[in-house]
């Protein structure tokens, strides 16, 4: 989400790779996403990037949204959406419950988490399940900056 804008629909707002990498101990992806937002949104560039490193327990995921916006800065979040529990604690996020789930890290001095809780919205499934949305907001109206998140298994 940037400046309020989600990302716009259609073949032209699709991302661009940048890398493309398998192999044994590392996969690697990264994407030129600043297509996806409308004009409107102010973003000058955006890149995401996704490691999988299959050397971490039970693997490891890294995830990195890093952003240029427009004139005075704006505001940026990464978002993640699960029908899993949500518990927010210093400096990281749990998905999930006993069973299994993920933990995400990320540094709480530049990122900052809030949730939005959507009801019955997941109609693939009978009966509809709720989503939760979990929001990693870069803090203040940077002009630039990155997200990262750390994701590991509970």
């Amino acid at each position: 989400m940037v400046n309020g804008f989600e990302q716009a629909e259609g073949a032209e707002r699709a991302a661009k790779v940048l890398v493309h990498s398998t192999g044994a101990d590392r996969d690697e992806l990264a994407l030129d996403m600043a297509a996806a937002y409308p004009v409107e949104a102010g973003l000058n560039q955006l890149q995401r990037s996704v490691a999988f490193d299959r050397h971490a327990p039970g693997g490891r995921i890294a995830l990195s949204d890093s952003f240029i916006l427009g004139g005075d800065g704006g505001a940026f979040q990464s978002v993640l959406v699960t029908p899993l529990a949500v518990d927010i604690g210093a400096g990281e996020v749990r998905i999930g419950g006993p069973d299994g789930g993920v933990k995400v890290r990320f540094d709480a001095s530049r990122v900052e988490v809030s949730t939005e809780h959507h009801a019955g919205v997941e109609k693939q499934y009978a009966p509809s399940v709720d989503l939760t949305r979990v929001l990693f907001a870069a803090r203040g109206r940077a002009g630039q900056g990155e997200i990262a998140l750390d994701i590991t298994p509970i």
